[in-house]
């Protein structure tokens, strides 16, 4: 309790002498460290991660012939949302007990958005798609499970990150802040594909890009639980027999 939040009624107030001990004794108590650093650290490897992967990934063949609204827009837009949720996952909240449940929620909308915005912008045509998959020497599918596979090689490592970077804290809702660097993963590998694939067909942009983010939310809710069940055994003390 700060000196500004005194309980309203006198009754319940503690002593004065008390409460000068707590507030010296919190004073005085060292800032844990790194708490600031780790988060911002692993901000910085996905950020480097997902750079690396869009290096390795190589820019699609006709971006410069396509209009800012088909090709940055989206892009701009995948990042954003990226950016957002992974901020979000690294939060502790107002309470120091994780972001509220509401805000967890909310950013399962993050690959909706995303998906809509490339389906809505994006130039694509029966023509143009059939070509690049004729180019490509593959179907559909082949096509489709290629980009999902790539989704999961960029999402799983910033997935885990993510989650790691909060195995010491405790939240409320351990399993939807895992859900939500799923999310967050799924969201910059989207931002890669749409950098590097040249089909943008309604179908493959469905399979081969959103879809992934199914599997790493599960993944990040998976482990997010499994780490916060850790983190709870290591401050619970064991009740002797």
């Amino acid at each position: 309790m700060s000196e500004r939040q005194a309980p309203a009624d006198p009754r319940l107030a503690p002593p004065a002498s008390l409460r000068a001990r707590v507030l010296g004794d919190v004073a005085a108590a060292p800032a844990p460290r790194g708490s600031r650093v780790v988060p911002y650290a692993a901000l910085a490897a996905v950020i480097v991660w997902v750079a690396l992967r869009a290096w390795l990934e190589h820019r699609r063949a006709d971006w410069e012939a396509l209009p800012a609204s088909a090709s940055w827009a989206p892009l701009a837009d995948a990042v954003f949302v990226a950016c957002l949720v992974s901020v979000l996952a690294l939060s502790r909240g107002k309470t120091m007990v994780g972001p509220s449940a509401r805000a967890l929620w909310a950013a399962t909308l993050a690959p909706i958005v995303i998906t809509a915005t490339v389906l809505l912008l994006a130039v694509s045509t029966a023509a143009t798609d059939a070509a690049s998959l004729a180019a490509g020497g593959a179907s559909f599918w082949p096509s489709a499970l290629r980009c999902g596979s790539g989704a999961l090689a960029v999402g799983i490592p910033v997935t885990l990150l993510l989650v790691a970077a909060r195995r010491k804290l405790v939240f409320a809702s351990p399993a939807l802040v895992g859900a939500a660097a799923g999310i967050a993963a799924g969201s910059w590998a989207h931002a890669i594909l749409h950098w590097g694939c040249p089909i943008a067909g309604a179908g493959h942009v469905m399979i081969g890009h959103a879809l992934p983010t199914l599997p790493l939310a599960a993944l990040g809710a998976l482990v997010g639980w499994m780490v916060d069940r850790r983190a709870l055994r290591t401050f619970t003390p064991r009740a002797g027999r």
